[in-house]
């Protein structure tokens, strides 16, 4: 087993590839602590999305399907791309009563959304 760091971003997180047997896990972490672990890198990418966007939540006490909330009380488009993360997109889909290609395009806008964030975290240092 070995770990490499596949991205880092500007608020100190990061996700880390774990290589093992099977399957392969994609870990988000704080500076402080792992927070959760993934089997997909994209879906670990997302979750990071969301969590820069959110400027960070606890999952703590939320359960299995829980929504921490702060997630809870932000927009929509956020709330699917949390649920799009930890479950996936068609779970989120049915969650908002639309469709997946409505879906897909919320999804996205959190991401551009995002990476604007970490550009400009970038610019300030």
């Amino acid at each position: 087993m070995s770990e490499d760091i596949i991205e880092e971003y500007p608020n100190g997180c990061r996700i880390v590839h774990e290589e093992r047997n099977y399957p392969d896990l994609y870990h988000f972490e704080r500076p402080d602590r792992r927070v959760r672990s993934f089997k997909n890198l994209e879906k670990a990418r997302l979750y990071a999305d969301v969590y820069e966007v959110t400027d960070g939540f606890n999952e703590k006490d939320t359960g299995t399907l829980g929504v921490p909330p702060t997630v809870a009380r932000e927009r929509d488009d956020i709330r699917m791309a949390y649920f799009a993360a930890t479950m996936s997109v068609t779970y989120a889909a049915r969650a908002f009563e639309i469709d997946v290609e409505s879906t897909l395009h919320h999804v996205q806008c959190v991401r551009e959304r995002a990476d604007e964030q970490r550009s400009q975290e970038t610019n300030d240092k």
